[in-house]
């Protein structure tokens, strides 16, 4: 959350993430998409060692 490299909407998607644990419904709330749009979205922001670190 006190990442200063995320985007005020990445870290939107960080909170609904952490609520739901559903990666496409917290894209769909943070990025106002449709579902096609969130699942690809979904993805990538997982994938972005910004948002989500890999544990080591």
């Amino acid at each position: 959350m006190e990442n200063p490299e995320l985007t005020d909407k990445q870290r939107l998607f960080c909170i609904y993430y952490v609520r739901c644990f559903n990666a496409v419904k917290a894209y769909q709330k943070a990025y106002r998409c449709s579902y096609q749009t969130a699942a690809s979205g979904a993805y990538r922001m997982l994938e972005n060692d910004r948002v989500l670190p890999k544990k080591s």
